[in-house]
């Protein structure tokens, strides 16, 4: 099939053009999103210019450039235009510069030239001094933020609590503070025995950690970068739970960290959490409550030891019913080839 042929029936087409081999009559018609100019090693310099651009397809410079190029200095540079699907994921048509005079007429690139030639080198240069000036922000963010903290506790003990919690609120404000410098700070608090300050600030920090993973599951994006945020996320709200539950305990509010733990039961606790728990209910005369954990624990860990000896109370055994899960984990099939990077990742 003739390239100019195609040209001709994709401008009629207004962005639609012939891609099978054969007789056009009978070809298949695909949209195109962009057309990459495909150049050999070989090539003169106005062809090295326009070698791997992504063209608009209805744009003027692809009118004027497209291969075989008119402007071409050797006359017989075999460059071809490479179509580009509109289903095709990561390429765009980009903002074409046009050539210098000089170098239309002499081959000779100007310095505009070369940096238009080597713009994807540039603009990784970029994009890495742009990575390293955010992660230097973050790092004085950070030192700040653990500062402030210091600074905070001791007013503190200087039983100035008015400064030290406008000091206090100030930090947790700073979004870029990774969460983990957050609950270390608020473990800080509760070692203090400050623990309303602690608990309204870990019940904040659960909040915005919940709405940052409600943002993360709606991004259409299923890449495992993607995966791991949303598995941080999870964790950082397992912990906050677990500080908020912890500082109601310490405060004698037993049966409001029960209900907390109640509400998140759906969680990936572990035994001892769960034994915790149990002891917990205990104190608070709620024996149903305390045998229901210990069997949830035993589910997850059948050989606790201190879990099995707390749970002789309620006259628990291991051979028990109860123990067993009420639906076997479904075996996963193997995969295919095409499965195996996404099996290695979960494994």
């Amino acid at each position: 099939m003739e390239v100019k042929f195609l040209e001709n029936y994709m401008l009629k087409c207004k962005g639609k053009i012939l891609v099978q081999e054969g007789n056009p009559l009978f070809a298949e018609v695909m949209e195109i999103k962009a057309i990459q100019y495909s150049a050999e090693e070989d090539c003169c310099p106005v062809c090295r210019y326009f070698d791997g651009v992504l063209f608009d397809p209805l744009s003027p410079e692809y009118e004027e450039f497209a291969p075989a190029n008119k402007y071409c200095l050797n006359k017989e540079c075999r460059c071809i235009p490479v179509y580009t699907g509109k289903d095709e994921i990561g390429t765009k048509p980009e903002k074409v510069r046009r050539p210098s005079k000089q170098l239309l007429e002499t081959g000779i690139p100007t310095q505009e030239d070369l940096d238009f030639m080597n713009r994807d080198e540039i603009a990784n240069k970029k994009k890495e001094e742009r990575e390293r000036k955010k992660e230097a922000r973050v790092q004085v963010q950070k030192r700040q933020f653990e500062e402030n903290i210091e600074k905070a506790i001791s007013f503190i003990d200087e039983k100035q609590l008015d400064k030290a919690e406008n000091i206090l609120i100030k930090a947790f404000k700073i979004k870029t503070v990774h969460m983990y410098y957050k609950i270390q700070a608020i473990k800080k608090l509760i070692k203090k025995k400050k623990y309303d300050i602690a608990f309204g600030f870990a019940d904040e920090n659960y909040n915005n950690e919940l709405l940052q993973m409600e943002k993360l599951r709606n991004m259409k994006s299923k890449k495992n970068d993607l995966i791991y945020r949303i598995n941080i996320c999870k964790k950082n709200l397992k912990e906050l739970i677990q500080l908020k539950i912890n500082i109601l305990q310490k405060k004698g509010n037993i049966q409001k960290a029960l209900d907390i733990f109640e509400e998140k039961l759906k969680l990936p606790w572990n035994a001892s959490e769960y034994l915790g728990m149990a002891k917990t209910a205990l104190k608070a005369e709620r024996e149903d409550l305390s045998k229901k954990y210990c069997k949830l624990g035993l589910k997850i860990n059948s050989k606790h030891k201190s879990l099995l000896k707390f749970s002789e109370k309620f006259g628990i055994k291991l051979k028990s019913r109860d123990l067993q899960l009420t639906k076997k984990p479904e075996v996963m099939a193997k995969p295919d080839e095409s499965q195996k990077r996404w099996w290695e990742f979960w494994k």
